[in-house]
């Protein structure tokens, strides 16, 4: 009520009421409603494992929740909030009371256990491989299960035989045994996954290096003041989930270091008020936002609901990138797991290497302690004498060797300061089958004449490659077989080392057609298996026939992947995935699929990144591959080819790291995830884009990739069927100019099959907005979605029927319906782009500037918005005035010199503007512009205070002359470019 007073007040001084408004409001942080709100982004509320498992996004942690009775009671009202993932572990000592919960609940009829997700945990002192499976039988036992859907290695140290957490008590662990006795739970079907928690990125590595089944899940510390950037990054590159564990900083417990750090840090306090949030749900939508599943625990009902409220709203890119300036601290630090008399002591030369020896067993990893004597760098004196010490050591997958003596131990110096660039990149990425995939390949394609493409083969393998990429369609699989026979004769090298990629070509699509596709493969390449078998295309060629228009018919994918999955089952394609599939179509093959897609091979490199695709694989623990990662020079067709190693970044940067541009492209491609497959026949060529693995793009230059301005070089013109199916785009098109025109809509329309993903493409027919007059008929397409069969338009002819029938109603309406010309009244200026569905209005008026944005008009449905109620007005009347009227969303700001300034967001009928929200605004002096103040609705105002504000726009030029002239002037600027684009269409499809 005050402020309703105060801006009353401020309103009957009229020209002074922003001058005022501006000193007398104190600035809040509050998120604006834009057209498009990524606040209502849905989060997804599964990750899925690279057992093909869902795991959800957000689980109740049960550790710490005592006395008894308190823990079942929140398990219950964490599954009646919504929550369907329960994280408990044996030492935690609650299964027992978890079970009998969960017991009742199923008895209830509450939930199924086919519902739940329940992950629980090996403890320390069961590492022994014959005590694995008692111990999870005790686990099934006291939860009253037949199996826990994840089941981790708790921690990567190892305790005696039912001893408890002392330093004295610390044993050497065996971890391959120890997950050797996992696999047996996975395969026995007790635990539907494995996976460990608590591992540093050189153990979780040294693991993968052995597993038969590789890790679904590394369960760590990680919030926003402990992010795990790097760790994060690896468990991506292996197809590894990460959970994120104390995503609220633990807080409560007392002996957790700076356990109230992250919900007291500034940067979450400040986006938690932005976006009307507590400190705590912003944490928590953090972790999931970068990919995380988050463990929060807690025993209150109300917070319990509070922490599940994650899911309909997110963090937008200004406040995310905040995120990246917290200072990083770990919390859980772990200190009282250092055995001052057993292995893991490791006593450091230096106050500094002291600090870093006491950083945890599971933080610093053995392996980077028992290095050979390195250089004592500016520690060396000449007083000192450099002693060379033979000392027993291991690695991670090896029986136990302690060190001598203290006195051999600290003679060693180790190397704290490891440069990025010196890091190895692993040579492989796991895939969500459990197999290694080299991180670089050959691709063979375009490599001609015969002979040239065996000879690359020899001399890539004998140089260390590993992956051989091929297609039925490149002509070579026969020439390739030849010469990889008399390298497995000769002992060169083993078909089990090597990884075989071919793909199916479009004119196999039929289900039919699929398995005797890869067997012509195999016997070409006189193979008994391919270790990758894709889909090349998501489109569809007639039988034997060439790449042609006329020869594309209706994919019907769903039907091709079920016979993929048959050659996965029979052995004939050790794994199975898709190239060229866009981030819907890859979406839309995964809700079918029973067996996900390993990976999707796409064109990537520098100047065409993929991020949304990268990140959305990387969610879906779908393996991306790039091809053309040098962006294929000497290619004449593909459009810019020589664009990527051209480019300034990469240049710059093999200046500086002494490397080639193509070497720094193909290490960009590694260490953004993603294995590479550079072609060439060149043995110097060959050779030099295999040096990829000793050194990396450090951060600087690393980050300057990002400003790379993106461009799509492979674009697939030639893909585009005139005659057939994907003619459907350009149907699309026209049946949904309501939201896109002219020649933007155009642009969308031409940029492949590929780019459109058929589910948007096929629509029923929408209305047909301000363009229809009764001269214009609609005209009913028929079409089908992702998953059925083909309904193509019966002809040609009928399609540019419908495109002429288009271009007489435009003309008829661009003839009839011209706009005066501008009078010299008219307060603004307009600013009127070509192709753009929107214009701009300026003035200046005291002192202040007006800026309006126009959009299209769009037919009013006759459905009343909930802020549309002006008052005196009855509802019913607005309803029946306004159904089938056009309205013009406007977006008006007024600011003054000094950066403040008010934005009405409106709606503009005939005869009549309406606000719908108001709010303040002020620019920083960094020029990010920020909502400083949102009062209530405006509807929700006091009657005279709305009239003021319709009464101060009018004042500056926003009256119901105003929007009659918009209305026309904008249906007129919309028949013009829609005109223009039907007569470029008719002309491409004639063509």
């Amino acid at each position: 009520m005050l402020w309703n007073v105060s801006i009353a007040c401020a309103f009957r001084l009229n020209e002074t009421f922003l001058e005022n408004f501006y000193k007398t409001q104190r600035p809040r942080e509050r998120r604006a409603e834009g057209t498009h709100k990524r606040g209502n982004i849905k989060m997804a509320r599964f990750f899925t494992l690279n057992t093909g498992a869902k795991i959800p996004s957000i689980a109740l942690g049960t550790w710490q929740a005592d006395p008894p009775g308190v823990v079942g009671e929140a398990v219950v009202s964490a599954i009646k909030t919504g929550y369907r993932h329960i994280d408990t572990a044996r030492i935690y000592n609650n299964e027992k009371e978890i079970g009998l919960y969960l017991k009742k609940l199923f008895d209830d009829g509450v939930v199924k256990r086919e519902d739940l997700f329940i992950t629980s945990k090996l403890w320390c002192d069961s590492h022994a491989p014959e005590d694995v499976e008692e111990e999870i039988n005790s686990t099934l036992k006291d939860l009253q299960l037949d199996y826990v859907d994840l089941y981790l290695i708790h921690c990567p140290f190892r305790l005696k035989k039912g001893t408890d957490l002392r330093p004295e008590n610390l044993i050497q662990p065996d971890i391959p045994s120890t997950w050797r006795a996992m696999e047996k739970l996975y395969d026995s079907g007790k635990a539907r996954a494995i996976g460990v928690s608590n591992f540093s990125t050189k153990k979780l590595g040294d693991l993968l290096s052995i597993a038969r089944i590789p890790p679904a899940v590394n369960q760590v510390e990680c919030h926003p003041v402990w992010q795990q950037a790097k760790l994060r990054s690896f468990c991506q590159s292996k197809g590894v989930h990460l959970s994120g564990y104390s995503p609220l900083g633990s807080p409560g417990s007392k002996w957790v270091e700076g356990s109230g750090n992250v919900l007291a840090n500034s940067v979450l306090i400040e986006a938690a008020e932005i976006l009307g949030k507590t400190a705590a749900q912003v944490a928590l939508r953090w972790g999931i936002q970068v990919g995380n599943s988050v463990l929060p625990r807690s025993t209150k009902e109300s917070r319990i609901r509070e922490n599940f409220d994650v899911f309909d709203w997110s963090i937008p890119d200004d406040l995310f990138a905040k995120f990246s300036t917290i200072q990083q601290e770990k919390l859980i630090r772990g200190d009282s797991f250092v055995n001052t008399k057993g292995l893991y002591k490791i006593s450091l030369s230096g106050s500094l290497l002291a600090s870093v020896a006491v950083d945890k067993i599971f933080k610093i990893p053995l392996s980077s302690f028992f290095q050979s004597q390195p250089p004592r760098s500016h520690l060396s004196r000449e007083s000192r004498t450099v002693l060379p010490v033979s000392v027993s050591v291991s690695n991670f997958s090896s029986k136990a060797n302690k060190p001598a003596s203290d006195s051999e131990l600290l003679l060693r110096r180790a190397e704290v300061t490891r440069k990025r660039g010196n890091i190895k990149m692993a040579r492989f990425f796991t895939l969500n089958t459990g197999a290694q995939i080299p991180s670089v390949a050959l691709g063979t394609w375009q490599a001609d004449p015969p002979g040239v493409v065996g000879e690359a083969v020899v001399s890539a393998i004998k140089i260390g490659y590993r992956h051989i990429d091929t297609a039925r369609i490149y002509g070579n699989e026969r020439e390739i077989g030849l010469y990889l026979k008399k390298l497995f004769d000769d002992g060169v090298v083993k078909r089990e080392d090597l990884f075989i990629t071919s793909k199916l070509w479009c004119d196999s699509h039929a289900p039919e057609d699929v398995e005797e596709e890869i067997n012509l493969t195999l016997k070409d390449l006189q193979l008994d298996y391919v270790d990758l078998y894709l889909i090349h295309w998501p489109f569809r060629l007639k039988k034997g026939t060439n790449l042609r228009p006329e020869n594309f018919i209706q994919p019907d994918i769903p039907s091709t992947w079920r016979a993929m999955e048959k050659l996965y089952d029979s052995g004939k394609a050790r794994a199975i995935g898709v190239s060229n599939f866009s981030t819907t179509k890859l979406g839309d093959l995964l809700s079918i699929a029973r067996i996900p897609p390993a990976v999707n091979q796409v064109e990537c490199h520098p100047v065409w990144q993929q991020a949304k695709l990268r990140s959305f694989c990387q969610s879906k623990g779908v393996h991306l591959s790039g091809y053309s990662p040098l962006g294929s020079p000497g290619s004449k067709w593909v459009e810019g080819s020589g664009n990527v190693l051209a480019n300034s970044v990469l240049i710059e940067s093999a200046e500086k790291l002494g490397k080639t541009a193509a070497q720094v492209a193909l290490r960009w491609g590694i260490q953004v995830g993603n294995s590479v497959l550079p072609r060439s026949t060149k043995e110097s060529r060959i050779r030099e884009n295999f040096d990829v693995f000793d050194w990396s793009i450090p951060d600087d230059l690393f980050a300057k990739f990002s400003t790379i301005q993106q461009e799509k070089l492979i674009r697939g013109d030639f893909l585009v069927n005139t005659q057939g199916l994907y003619k459907m785009a350009m149907v699309f098109a026209i049946l949904r100019r309501v939201s896109l025109s002219g020649s933007l809509l155009a642009s969308v329309a031409v940029d492949k099959s590929f780019k459109i993903p058929l589910s948007a493409i096929f629509q029923s027919q929408p209305p047909r907005s301000h363009l229809s007059r009764e001269s214009c008929t609609v005209h009913p397409v028929s079409v089908s979605n992702f998953s059925s069969k083909a309904n193509k338009p019966a002809s040609d002819s009928e399609l540019l029927r419908v495109i002429d029938a288009e271009i007489k109603c435009a003309e008829d309406c661009d003839d009839h319906d011209r706009v005066e010309e501008i009078s010299e009244g008219f307060p603004f200026e307009i600013q009127n782009e070509k192709g753009k569905n929107t214009i701009t209005l300026k003035r200046c008026y005291h002192g202040e500037k007006i800026e309006v944005l126009v959009s299209m008009p769009s037919l009013v449905t006759g459905e009343e918005p909930e802020h549309d109620r002006r008052a005196g007005r009855n509802d019913e009347e607005l309803k029946k005035e306004r159904a089938n009227q056009s309205s013009i969303p406007l977006t008006i700001n007024a600011r003054k010199n000094e950066g403040h300034g008010l934005e009405f967001c409106c709606t503009a009928y005939p005869d009549e503007l309406v606000i719908d929200s108001m709010s303040f605004k002020e620019t920083k002096e960094s020029g990010e512009e920020m909502l400083a103040y949102q009062g209530p609705d405006f509807s929700d105002l006091d009657e005279n205070l709305q009239k003021s504000f319709y009464k101060y726009l009018e004042l500056r030029g926003i009256s119901a002359m105003t929007t009659n002239f918009l209305h026309e002037y904008m249906i007129n600027k919309d028949s013009r470019e829609y005109l223009l684009w039907l007569r470029d269409l008719k002309k491409l499809i004639e063509k």
